[in-house]
């Protein structure tokens, strides 16, 4: 067999849609490693690069996915064949062709054994979401216990694994949400405080509390950034993630004027490799221990790509979509 079947898209917009393509099945070079993928894991960032916004586009057609899980399929010098990893990094679906394929083959850097209490699903969503979420809130942030934090978009990839960091590390995590069937589950990560903005106001929600936010985890934009920073403590950190409700917000420098506020941009691919893996290290060891868990809200088979992006969208999920082939 010299073909399989990979994820692609043959366009950059709106309408770009995922297709099915027949594509030969890529020659690891000597420095790479030949992965039978098992499970990928859908993000946000496959949107932006869908729609052409990221600044290095990518060649067409492109096979999308940065991050998954399945088995070694050709031994090298220090992986056997059939040993179970995981792949985050290395520019796979953004420079190269990502994990929305049968095999994909990836910078031995970015391979790394999967421990013997994940699964793939588990394996293939959890590193991009829960590296974002550890370092926008610990370096970026600096945040810190007894602090009060709003995590604008607590239901998706990066905001469920925020909640989590942020209640273990002491703060008081107030989370939103667009759909009411979210709050319980929200409270069960371990929010203090939900905001159901189907039917509640930011400012008013947080107004009722009598105290401010020191730190503000956006995956939104859009028209809450605003609001958040009416509700803004002297001295708090905006950090921006995401914009999954619109790249364009009208913001009021006043609100950061008055209160010597500051909104802070995070590109986890900024990040020294040597902070990733400190990192990375910690946060499989709390989910080895059960402080942190990884929520997989669906998963899809490689066919119905298009029917998992229109979810994805929807922004209907709690936790992490997954692809498999």
């Amino acid at each position: 067999m010299n073909t399989m079947k990979a994820v692609q898209i043959n366009s950059f917009g709106p309408e770009s849609r995922f297709i099915l393509n027949d594509v030969p099945i890529p020659r690891p070079t000597v420095d790479q490693v030949l992965i039978k993928v098992e499970a990928a894991a859908l993000n946000p960032l496959d949107n932006i690069i869908r729609l052409g916004h990221f600044p290095i586009p990518a060649k067409l057609p492109h096979t999308l996915g940065t991050e998954g899980a399945g088995i070694v399929a050709e031994a090298s010098e220090d992986l056997k064949k059939k040993e179970r990893v995981f792949i985050s990094g290395g520019g796979l679906g953004i420079f190269a062709p990502g994990t929305f394929a049968q095999y994909v083959a990836v910078d031995r850097r970015f391979v790394r054994l999967i421990p013997d209490f994940m699964g793939f699903d588990e394996a293939a969503a959890f590193g991009l979401v829960s590296l974002t979420a550890w370092l926008a809130l610990r370096d970026r942030a600096g945040l810190k216990e007894g602090d009060r934090a709003l995590i604008l978009g607590g239901g998706g990839g990066v905001g469920h694994m925020a909640i989590q960091l942020a209640r273990n590390w002491g703060a008081h995590v107030i989370a939103t949400f667009s759909h009411p069937a979210k709050v319980e589950k929200a409270f069960g990560l371990g929010a203090h405080q939900v905001i159901d903005l189907s039917k509640q106001d930011l400012v008013e929600e947080v107004h009722k509390t009598g105290h401010g936010i020191d730190i503000v985890l956006d995956m939104v934009g859009g028209d809450l950034l605003p609001k958040a920073l009416i509700v803004l403590n002297p001295r708090a950190r905006v950090i921006s993630v995401g914009y999954s409700g619109g790249a364009i917000s009208p913001v009021n420098v006043v609100d950061l004027l008055r209160l010597s506020a500051e909104i802070r941009g995070f590109n986890i691919f900024m990040v020294e490799p040597g902070r990733l893996q400190e990192a990375l290290g910690s946060i499989l060891a709390d989910i080895q221990e059960g402080r942190l868990k990884v929520l997989i809200d669906k998963g899809f088979p490689f066919s119905e790509a298009q029917e998992a992006f229109q979810y994805l969208l929807s922004r209907k999920a709690f936790g992490k979509i997954v692809l498999r082939p």
